[in-house]
Parts: structure tokens; C-alpha cells; sequence
């Protein structure tokens, strides 16, 4: 229970004619502070950050006493913290955005809010981690390198990915023939052709 207060209890003793005595005690209870708590947070984008993304920490706080809850928000990469203020807190739901800027390919960030109602700090409490994408790599080559009219344009990319994600690609053609599309990629070689009837 939060209620706190002075309160008057009165005791009155009957006897079986009617004559009575009363007398009252009179207490009071003291309130005592409960800490907030963060009862949900999480880190947006929850899947693949690219590099250029900000990075959004919400937090959900409540207060059992009824008091008005800030929060101080801590972005971290391991256990090192890279940025921390107080949070932007409208209700009981409180923000922070990491800049692309603090952020690096290959980075796995999380963030914590830490809550207080003006009195008490609650527990922190950790979102979930997102890693920051580093982009796929290709590297290409056109075979033959001098082709002609009877010649068949082969192009060939090999692909590469420091996340060790599946990477898929797409090829254009431009100049004189002009083509497009999915190339077909089998493991980490992707390859697309065009046939010398189309390149005539």
C-alpha cells in the first residue's frame, strides 16, 4: 500500500447496561519512497543498422507512488559508454537517439536507462544489442576483355561480406546495349550475360 497519513482509531467498551468508555490513539504513517522502474525498453533498428542510421533507445518507466519519472540514458559498445545525457521523457515513455556519427561498421551497440523520481535511482535496465551492417564487397570482371560481334559478355563479380550475410546483387548493362536485372549468384559468385544476338 502507498497511502500515508495521520489516522484516529477510537475504541468504545459496553457493559450490558449501556455505560460505556471510549478513548482514541491516534498514529501516523510515515511514507516511505519507492524507487521507479523501467518496465520495457528496446533499440531501434532492432535488425541490420547501416552505417548512415541513427539509433533510437525507448524506455517505458513506472512509479508505483505516483511521481514524475526522468531517466538518464547510456548508449554502449561493449561495456564502454559512448554517449550519455539525460533522456527526452513525455509520460512514462522516455527517448534517446545515438547519431550515426558515434557508430561504426561492424560495432554491436545496446543502450540502458537508468530511471529516478526525484528522490530514488531504480535499476537500469538493458535493450537489445544491433549491430551496425558493414556494406557487401564485389569486385568484377567482363570477359573477353575485347570482345565482338560473335562474342557473348560475361560478367562476372565475386562478392564478399565482413557479417557473413547472403548477398545477392543486380546488373546493368550500358553503352550501346543497355540491360538489366538479378544476376545469378551461386555461393559468393554472381555472374550475368549477354548473348551476342542481343549485343548485335
Amino acid at each position: 500500500a502507498t497511502w500515508n497519513g495521520t489516522e484516529t482509531i477510537t475504541f468504545k467498551a459496553t457493559d450490558p447496561g449501556g455505560l460505556y468508555d471510549e478513548d482514541a490513539a491516534k498514529f501516523i504513517v510515515t511514507h516511505i519512497n519507492h524507487a521507479p522502474s523501467v518496465s520495457s525498453i528496446s533499440l531501434a533498428p532492432e535488425v541490420r543498422a547501416a552505417k548512415k542510421d541513427s539509433l533510437a533507445c525507448t524506455a517505458e518507466t513506472n512509479d508505483i507512488d505516483g511521481d514524475t519519472v526522468s531517466a538518464t540514458y547510456f548508449f554502449k559498445k561493449d561495456s564502454t559508454i559512448i554517449l550519455s545525457d539525460p533522456a527526452v521523457c513525455n509520460g512514462n515513455s522516455c527517448t534517446a537517439i545515438l547519431a550515426s556519427s558515434y557508430t561504426n561498421p561492424g560495432d554491436i551497440i545496446y543502450c540502458q536507462m537508468k530511471p529516478n523520481d526525484g528522490q530514488t535511482d531504480g535499476a537500469i535496465k538493458t535493450s537489445n544489442s544491433v549491430k551496425i551492417n558493414t556494406p557487401p564487397a564485389i569486385d568484377v570482371v567482363l570477359t573477353p576483355k575485347n570482345p565482338t560481334t560473335s562474342d557473348n559478355l560475361i560478367c562476372r563479380g565475386t562478392t564478399s561480406d565482413a557479417n557473413n550475410d547472403i548477398v545477392t546483387a543486380t546488373y546493368e548493362f550500358s553503352g550501346d546495349y543497355i540491360a538489366s536485372g538479378n544476376a545469378n549468384c551461386i555461393g559468393n559468385v554472381c555472374t550475368a550475360t549477354a548473348s551476342n544476338s542481343e549485343t548485335e
